[in-house]
């Protein structure tokens, strides 16, 4: 059983009318749909509108005027919109990309009965619940004031229209977003008459939300995006967004707001959901249960052409996976069908230059076509797609003749590793909203493939929630185990950052022994979350800890390294060859914008003296030299001190 943590709320509503003020101003008519979760008269009552991120983002106000009315389970409200960003020079674009259908933002439930008074405050912070920015303050009603980074977002140019559109309505919007939108350092933050400014701070809620205050103060006024959400709201780019409504100068806004406890969900780790006798269902059973049924269902294959042969990528179709099997009709298995020109194929160890699928006519998959439409059935295959299969299975799909694909074994050729192309066709079978479950023989579980974010990782199935919503931090080391007062060091280390973040934790590695596998069993040790990033490479036996991981066949060293793009920070241990690699990628990643600049640790000391100090005075002249960003001298500490290392995260994160 788990527990998730959500603020209650509306999906985002979207705009239904569009108008011009007496003003000429724009005014919207924005509709939301009111969940069964969720009482009609809580929201007329408590409900405050919170505008999507990505528009504050762009220096755009959406000012509700009146109340939010609600009819039945709709409820709906007037807003005006403007642009109060006059730097970022996109006020004529409104009336093109403000059109009905954009979603606008939600409607969040303030419930003054969950609301943290003051004591509850500083008390939940004091125990490390959720950080909040240095030098915040909290006044006698539980309201508190943060300060916002010495930073300013500025627009590198004024987007288009078409990208505007993109910003505002793709999901990978955001990314444009956060391209074209660069911060500059500034020694303070000024905001003329009828201005507004984009900053930033840092914050971490895990099982809390915090909604600020949009009214007009000496200090500045919010715009509307003023739910911070739980979970989402981790790390040095909190986006706060202020405009100045009044006729004189304000220097160095301030954000006010409460603090709400989140609502707390209770998970069940549900394997299955699909339909019985028309009716949707969710079947919880155990995980070693799951495994030992779908293996024993395997194994009717029954393989007699060998294992090695290339005709043994065996298919077939089940309704309900779970449901007992019956030995008096066994499955159906169906497998490549030679060509008449065919000659023998190939067997595991020939020369990978030679084409497996040379004089293979169809491949199992073909008997998909006897399926009917909307049949959502599950298949299962013996090894991982390949080109021709995918191509059977995504025609399925598009037909909804299947829901589900359980495959036994990752590669024909790697064992259990995937290729850059089943990365790829991963991301293909959830665009068509498949599920894809490895029965996985070594590791002897079943796990479901999740996406967090841009990237997938098969995950335990009574670890989905927890994955999902778990503070990711990355961890790199050697092959070789660290000497014993080095590995004490890294345990000190993983207890601290476990007291510091709280229990919604992970450690990532790279899955392999030595360092990556001590911080792993240290993190484990602590109840926390463990992952990998497994590589199919001749000096690295994979070790079985990880709850979710992902794996990767040894040419794709380099694009494995984008897996690691899920962790909020990263720590690098004492490494060889392989973890200098993995600095280059992540220091590049950051240069570039790819990941969040977080302060960067490199940890561990050995008989002459710190074992990075050397790679980390480099870095710091290819800073003074104007080769790299400044932060190469401000954001990098080298060090063998636990505490040093939440000083430095609580020093340049900027929080109390």
């Amino acid at each position: 059983m788990f527990h998730t943590y959500r603020a209650p709320q509306t999906e985002d509503g979207w705009i239904v009318d569009v108008s011009r003020g007496q003003a000429g101003d724009l005014l919207i008519r924005a509709t939301f749909q009111i969940p069964d979760d969720l009482d009609p008269d809580t929201i007329a009552s408590h409900g405050r509108f919170a505008s999507r991120s990505r528009i504050a983002r762009l220096g755009i106000d959406i000012r509700p005027l009146g109340v939010v009315e609600v009819q039945d389970r709709t409820a709906s409200l007037t807003a005006s919109v403007r642009a109060v960003v006059p730097q970022y020079k996109i006020e004529e674009q409104l009336f093109e990309v403000f059109v009905p259908n954009l979603p606008v933002g939600r409607l969040v439930v303030c419930d003054p009965g969950v609301c943290l008074s003051s004591e509850r405050i500083f008390a939940d912070y004091s125990a490390n619940a959720f950080k909040l920015p240095q030098g915040f303050s909290i006044d006698s009603m539980g309201r508190f004031t943060i300060h916002p980074h010495k930073l300013v977002y500025e627009l590198d140019r004024t987007p288009s229209v078409e990208e505007l559109q993109t910003i505002l309505t793709r999901p990978d919007g955001k990314a444009l977003l956060n391209r074209l939108q660069i911060p500059h350092v500034v020694d303070n933050i000024l905001m003329g008459p009828g201005q507004g400014v984009i900053t930033s701070c840092t914050m971490f809620l895990h099982r809390h939300f915090a909604v600020l205050e949009s009214e007009q103060s000496p200090l500045g006024r919010h715009m509307h995006a003023v739910v911070l959400d739980p979970v989402t709201t981790r790390g040095p780019r909190v986006f706060l967004e202020f405009f100045n409504d009044s006729p004189t100068p304000i220097v160095n806004p301030t954000a006010t707001g409460f603090i709400y406890a989140a609502n707390k969900l209770r998970v069940k780790s549900s394997t299955w959901q699909g339909m019985i006798n028309g009716k949707a269902h969710i079947e919880t059973r155990s995980a070693a249960a799951d495994y030992a049924h779908l293996s024993a269902l395997f194994s009717t294959a029954e393989l007699t052409e060998g294992r090695s042969s290339y005709l043994e990528r065996a298919v077939a179709v089940v309704r309900e996976p779970l449901e007992s099997f019956d030995p008096a009709e066994p499955l159906r298995w169906h497998r490549p069908v030679l060509g008449e020109s065919a000659g023998t194929l190939p067997r595991i160890g020939l020369p990978r230059v030679v084409n497996p699928t040379s004089g293979i006519s169809a491949f199992g998959t073909r008997m998909l076509e006897e399926l009917p439409a909307q049949e959502r059935a599950t298949v299962l295959i013996q090894h991982f797609p390949n080109l021709s299969e995918h191509l059977d299975l995504i025609s399925a799909a598009q037909k909804g003749k299947i829901e589900r694909i359980i495959f036994q074994k990752a590669s024909f050729e790697h064992g259990p590793f995937l290729s850059s192309r089943d990365h790829a066709r991963l991301a293909d079978y959830a665009d068509l909203g498949v599920d894809v479950l490895w029965c996985n023989d070594v590791r002897r579980h079943l796990a479901v493939h999740v996406f967090r974010g841009h990237r997938g990782f098969f995950c335990e199935l009574d670890a989905v929630d927890n994955f999902k919503q778990a503070l990711v931090i990355a961890v790199y080391g050697s092959s070789r185990e660290l000497p014993p007062v080095e590995a004490r060091r890294l345990r000190r280390l993983v207890k601290a950052l476990h007291d510091f973040f709280g229990d919604d934790l992970a450690i990532m590695t790279g899955g392999g022994p030595g360092a990556m596998q001590q911080a792993s069993t240290f993190a484990r040790d602590h109840g926390l979350l463990v992952g990998a990033s497994y590589l199919e490479i001749e000096d690295q036996q994979t070790n079985q800890l990880a709850e979710f991981y992902q794996v990767f066949q040894e040419n794709c060293r380099h694009s494995r390294q984008r897996w690691f793009e899920i962790a909020g920070f990263h720590i690098f241990c004492i490494g060889g060859v392989g973890t200098l690699e993995e600095i280059g990628v992540t220091l590049t990643d950051i240069k570039l914008g790819l990941a969040d600049g977080t302060p960067l640790i490199f940890f561990g000391h050995r008989e002459n003296g710190l074992y990075w100090q050397p790679l980390v005075t480099q870095l710091q002249q290819i800073a003074e030299s104007g080769r790299g960003p400044e932060w190469l001298r401000t954001h990098v500490l080298v060090t063998d001190e636990p505490d040093a290392v939440i000083a430095f995260y609580k020093e340049k994160l900027d929080l109390g």
